[in-house]
């Protein structure tokens, strides 16, 4: 999707969804920004040949008023995109940690080089859905969590939506 919008000209990208967090201060329901998507899995390869690591162009904090900021938990940092959903064993996660990502998902190092590929702003906010490394994972739920998930979920939404309206002011 990202590469049609690539060919009409959009300007700017944000990939939202879910993440699994990896550090161990965030949990389900926080938000997570990648400042940088380390290309686990295949598609990335194709737009932005031999980088491992594709980088967001913009800081999302630069983007949303610093009054939604005050109201939530926005973490920033790497995020390991692998290529499919419980491949991975308990030493990858480990290992995706040990390498400095603090979250994991399966879109936003594509989403990233194919927007660097045309020349596209940046971003994403994902809601960490769990945490692998503390032995949870998307099969195991509770009433709490969902919630939690679930007003992540809603917040990242208007903080996308924050992004969008100062983008488009600013440009």
């Amino acid at each position: 999707i990202v590469h049609v919008f690539g060919v009409l000209g959009t300007r700017l990208v944000i990939q939202v969804g879910n993440c699994g967090a990896l550090a161990d201060e965030m949990i389900a329901g926080d938000l997570f920004s990648a400042s940088e998507a380390y290309c686990g899995e295949g598609a990335s390869q194709y737009y932005t040949p031999g980088e491992t690591k594709v980088s967001a162009s913009l800081d999302v904090r630069e983007w949303i008023s610093s009054e939604a900021l005050k109201s939530v938990r926005l973490h920033q940092g790497c995020i390991y995109t692998t290529s499919a959903l419980f491949a991975e064993g308990a030493d990858d996660i480990e290992h995706w940690y040990r390498s400095g990502c603090s979250a994991v998902d399966l879109e936003t190092a594509a989403t990233f080089a194919v927007a660097k590929y045309f020349g596209m702003d940046r971003v994403s906010i994902a809601y960490a859905f769990d945490n692998p490394r503390r032995k949870e994972h998307i099969l195991l739920n509770d009433a709490e969590k969902a919630e939690c998930r679930s007003n992540g979920n809603r917040l990242m939404m208007e903080l996308a939506l924050d992004v969008i309206r100062t983008y488009a002011s600013r440009k």
